[in-house]
């Protein structure tokens, strides 16, 4: 008969294993390569202790989102009586409460039906209110600049 050939492959070589070696048994390891395996598995052991530290900044963060979405927003009204314009931030009440005007020590109630704005005192009736004309409202951004303007 004739000589066997070799299998040769064209991309990736065939690693032909060695005659003296067992298949069946993995190689023993030193005393050096056990100190490396339990430095690695104490190495992991202490990443899930790092994800762990994330969970008090999310809570955090999810807290603040909240409190943003709930909070009242101010907002920029510009209302008139007898032909004087005003302009004065509005911050709404929480659950019903009525809201204030920054630069009032009166109670706020806004009509949006009737375009109307009262302004009360905390201790008298609802009849001793002052109607003034609603022109318009704005938003978060308005009120905030005209805020800072106004101090400066």
């Amino acid at each position: 008969m004739g000589t066997k050939a070799k299998k040769q492959g064209l991309l990736n070589p065939v690693k032909q294993p060695a005659k003296g070696a067992k298949k069946g048994k993995p190689p023993q390891k030193g005393p050096q390569k056990a100190q490396k395996a339990q430095a690695q598995a104490g190495a992991s052991a202490s990443a899930p202790a790092k994800k762990k530290s994330k969970t008090p900044l999310l809570i955090f963060i999810s807290i603040l989102a909240i409190g943003f979405v709930l909070a009242p927003k101010p907002q920029l009204v510009t209302y008139h009586k007898l032909d004087v314009v005003t302009k004065s931030v509005y911050i709404s009440g929480l659950f019903g409460e009525p809201g204030q005007l920054l630069d009032s020590n009166q109670l706020v109630v806004i009509d949006e039906s009737s375009s109307a704005l009262y302004l009360c005192y905390p201790d008298t009736a609802e009849e001793n209110c002052s109607r003034y004309n609603l022109v318009h409202k704005e938003g978060m951004v308005s009120a905030g600049i005209y805020w800072i303007k106004s101090k400066f």
